[in-house]
């Protein structure tokens, strides 16, 4: 009934983890991944096997490139575009779908919540808060990469705005480049991929990533008694629920066997 279409930067351990969540969800009828660059392959869970289909791209594709190369493997009546690193706790596609058969309803999303437990911050808001601004006011962005503000400093400079700067590259290419003594930079940058954190010169942070909700676990935050490696963190332990947190129990003793025997697992890190 539903094609599910995610697209993997590296991150095929969020994706693994999304997986587990769909082989609950009986609308599932086909997953497409798409490797937007060489990574190696996940291992599938048993039940999604035969539904799974795998793009490997010759060279790197935008968003919408991705899923609508995807696209053209749907059959199904409707199609789902997950980004990888969310985790679905109860099945929503029954409800999407019955908004679907409103005749005037061609989209639909669920409303998505951040681990505290609030509405996610987007992007979208910034179309209203810019109208707040003068259009001769100084306008300088940062974000990760940069992909961000150069659709923000098109938008603005089409709006009327003179005085748009932005940071060339985004915090990667400042931190890869800037001398650490001259840096203004503080703390530890988030990616969206294994490594969780980055420093300087790009390397890898002291940050890791909570298996029960992906939110970033500080060193002094795994100090607390809510912290269980691959299982919970003092932002999710009084959240989960006893089944999920023997679900994530399990997996976490696959992961420790198979680092005993020095064997690859899906969770490990690769970047």
């Amino acid at each position: 009934m539903v094609t599910v279409s995610i697209v993997s930067h590296n991150q095929g351990e969020m994706i693994a983890y999304l997986l587990s969540d769909l082989e609950r969800f009986p609308e599932v009828e086909k997953v497409i991944i798409t490797y937007n660059k060489p990574e190696q392959d996940i291992t599938i869970p048993s039940k999604l096997q035969s539904i799974v289909k795998i793009i490997h791209n010759a060279t790197a594709k935008g968003f919408g490139a991705n899923h609508n190369s995807a696209f053209k493997h749907c059959s199904s009546p409707f199609f789902c575009i997950l980004n990888p690193d969310i985790r679905i706790e109860n099945n929503p596609l029954p409800e999407l779908l019955s908004t679907l058969k409103n005749e005037t309803t061609f989209v639909a999303a669920p409303l998505i919540l951040n681990a505290q437990g609030g509405v996610e911050d987007s992007f979208r808001k910034f179309p209203k808060y810019f109208n707040k601004l003068k259009k001769n006011n100084k306008v300088a962005m940062f974000c990760t990469g940069g992909i961000r503000c150069e659709k923000a400093s098109n938008f603005l400079k089409q709006s009327g705005f003179k005085n748009v700067f932005q940071l060339k590259g985004g915090i990667f290419n400042y931190l890869n480049k800037i001398n650490i003594k001259k840096s203004l930079w503080k703390g530890e940058c988030f990616v969206f991929d294994n490594r969780v954190s980055v420093k300087h010169k790009l390397s890898v942070g002291s940050y890791s990533m909570c298996r029960g909700c992906r939110m970033p676990v500080s060193a002094q935050e795994k100090k607390s008694s809510k912290y269980k490696e691959g299982i919970s963190c003092p932002y999710c332990y009084n959240k989960l629920t006893k089944s999920q947190k023997d679900r994530f129990s399990m997996r976490q003793k696959q992961i420790l066997i198979a680092r005993k025997f020095n064997k690859a697992h899906i969770y490990q890190k690769e970047y």
